[in-house]
């Protein structure tokens, strides 16, 4: 077997080890799993949305940028992570989510969002994200 193949069970830790560090505030841990050259990263929309960290990249520069705009935009109050499902290079997670906006004030929840990971050789080469974008967006202007 080729050592930079991974294993289904292999990328679904790396995804929990990951969520684990966000979870303790640990930013640099889930950027060093980031390749420096993505296919893809970004929320899904077919729409500007206005919100800050709605954006589409394709290089780690961009992941640090969404971080930076998310910390920088609301506050995370509860990040639940709830099922997995891991198939070969690809690693999918349902989470529930509850933050601040700090310049509004404003509280708002989902408990529908899905995260989407492909993993090469140990490293994530795309992320997607989805929430309700216009609930974010009410929200957050």
């Amino acid at each position: 077997m080729n050592a930079q193949v991974q294993t289904s069970e292999q990328n679904l830790q790396i995804v929990k080890d990951m969520y684990a560090a966000f979870g303790r505030g640990d930013i640099a841990f889930v950027l060093e799993r980031f390749a420096e050259e993505l296919e893809g990263f970004g929320v899904l929309s077919n729409t500007s949305t206005g919100v800050p960290w709605h954006i589409k990249g394709r290089t780690k520069a961009d992941v640090v940028r969404y971080f930076e705009l998310l910390g920088g935009t609301i506050d995370t109050q509860v990040f639940e992570v709830r099922d997995y499902a891991a198939m070969g290079e690809h690693v999918y997670a349902t989470l529930r989510m509850e933050a601040v906006v700090r310049a509004t004030g404003k509280r708002f929840a989902f408990g529908d969002v899905i995260h989407h990971f492909t993993l090469r050789g140990g490293k994530v080469v795309r992320w997607s994200g989805s929430e309700d974008t216009a609930l974010t967006a009410s929200v957050v202007r």
